[in-house]
């Protein structure tokens, strides 16, 4: 439980992601501090923005327009994630009708196919830069099981050499781990 009229806001910087964790209490008393805290993550040249207010256990009016002022101030080209946000807060911007996601233009809205075209460039870059972290993580993961049922594959092939009663069934263990360290490989190389 946090003491009343307290307030933590942290700013961390990435791989190109921006987040900005805010937890405690937001009221009229506290928004200045807010956005003094914040002021390092708005400026931030980053590809994506991340308000995290998972310990966030209440705001008031102030502080959810507080939030949007923030999030409405990202750049257009980085895209805004909020993540967490409690059934306290959830009802604050529910009742006020306040948006946390900045309003961008819409691909409807451009007049010509010129802007459309740039819209959806646009969107795409965002979508590529957002999907580079996870596409890294998901290579790196594959290499690791590939590591694993390599090791595991070894274990059951020394394991049979020392267990003649059982070598066949551990030698078709060994031979299905050593297929999935084949393909797990395949799966990390072939990941873009």
């Amino acid at each position: 439980m946090t003491q009343p009229g307290y307030l933590a806001v942290t700013v961390e910087q990435a791989h190109r992601v921006c987040v900005l964790s805010v937890s405690g209490e937001l009221d009229i008393t506290n928004t200045a501090h807010l956005f003094r805290a914040a002021a390092p993550a708005v400026a931030a040249d980053s590809e994506c923005f991340v308000l995290d207010l998972s310990g966030l256990a209440f705001t008031d009016v102030q502080g959810a327009r507080a939030l949007a002022a923030i999030t409405h101030h990202i750049p257009a080209a980085c895209p805004v994630v909020v993540q967490e946000t409690g059934p306290c807060v959830h009802r604050v911007l529910e009742l006020t009708g306040i948006s946390l996601q900045p309003s961008r233009s819409s691909l409807a809205a451009a007049a010509n196919p010129e802007d459309r075209a740039r819209e959806l460039i646009l969107r795409c870059q965002q979508a590529r830069s957002a999907a580079r972290e996870p596409m890294a993580r998901s290579r790196h993961m594959g290499r690791q099981l590939a590591a694993t049922e390599t090791l595991v594959a070894d274990t059951f092939t020394r394991l049979a050499a020392h267990k003649p009663q059982n070598a066949e069934r551990l030698i078709t263990v060994s031979q299905a781990a050593r297929a999935r360290a084949t393909r797990y490989r395949q799966l990390a190389s072939n990941t873009p």
